[in-house]
């Protein structure tokens, strides 16, 4: 039996989504599947969790190798970078525990998706900060992780 076109590009994850929540066949970002590879985009449930963590990883992974470049740091923005580390392995329970257990129906996740897009691309830039561009670096990240964390709990970022 063939399948649909609609019901193949739901499977992977593609289609047109307009407005809140989350509709069957999400367009699945082709920046976020171009950096991440294996990106599953936020089509389910089960896909959304891969997404975050996903997300948070390529952040950190970029995160270690600048502080690694920059050794050695000052005992402040070594702390600093460890935070966002930490914060970028472990999701945030509080955030995330609304996005998982809610029906969607309050989760902009245009909002997630744009989150996740600007988190990748700061996340990009890491190999070209220096030193002395460090501090607002690490002030992008954070707004990063806290506008991730407000799209995920339905809120507005109050830090960007």
């Amino acid at each position: 039996m063939r399948e649909s076109k609609g019901e193949g590009r739901r499977a992977r994850g593609e289609g047109v989504r307009r407005g809140r929540g989350v509709a069957t066949g999400m367009l699945l970002p082709e920046f976020l599947q171009s950096a991440i590879p294996g990106f599953p985009g936020y089509g389910d449930d089960e896909s959304r969790e891969k997404s975050d963590e996903y997300v948070r990883s390529y952040v950190g992974e970029r995160l270690a190798d600048l502080q690694e470049r920059l050794q050695p740091l000052d005992a402040a923005l070594g702390e600093r970078i460890e935070t966002l580390l930490l914060r970028s392995a472990f999701v945030n329970q509080a955030a995330y525990k609304f996005y998982a257990g809610s029906d969607h129906s309050a989760i902009d996740v245009d909002a997630v998706i744009a989150a996740d897009s600007d988190a990748v691309k700061l996340a990009d830039r890491a190999s070209s900060i220096g030193a002395a561009q460090l501090p607002q670096y690490l002030d992008d990240i954070t707004r990063a992780f806290d506008a991730r964390d407000a799209a995920m709990s339905g809120a507005r970022s109050v830090t960007g």
